[in-house]
């Protein structure tokens, strides 16, 4: 009996191809991309539905501030978070480009003869 069980699962779950079945169907396959192609880019105008806009969704963390022994649990949205990250990262590269830019003085001593 759960033999026979196993098998009607088995040929429901291989989509009713039994051994009534009219004969092999078959459908064409897509290539798989090769290696070191990109995948193609998403398509911006799809929605999935029920996928909340950037501004909406929310992430939360916890995070023990510094000088505390209890976390807290920070809650923001993702363009809070991407926002944050894109002035993290130019505030870091305005400090090397400053330090970059900056006149060292020179170490040297000429005063020596």
């Amino acid at each position: 009996m759960l033999d026979m069980v196993i098998a009607a699962m088995l040929a429901s779950a291989a989509g009713g191809q039994g051994e009534d079945s009219a004969g092999p169907t078959t459908t064409a396959a897509q290539p798989a991309p090769t290696v070191g192609q990109p995948a193609a880019p998403p398509n911006k105008d799809i929605v999935v539905k029920g996928e909340k806009p950037k501004e909406r969704r929310m992430i939360c963390r916890t995070e023990t501030p510094t000088g505390s022994s209890f976390p807290k649990r920070i809650c923001r949205s993702l363009a809070q978070i991407e926002d944050d990250r894109a002035k993290s990262m130019k505030l870091v590269n305005e400090a090397a480009r400053m330090q970059a830019l900056q006149v060292r003085p020179d170490i040297s001593d000429n005063t020596k003869n």
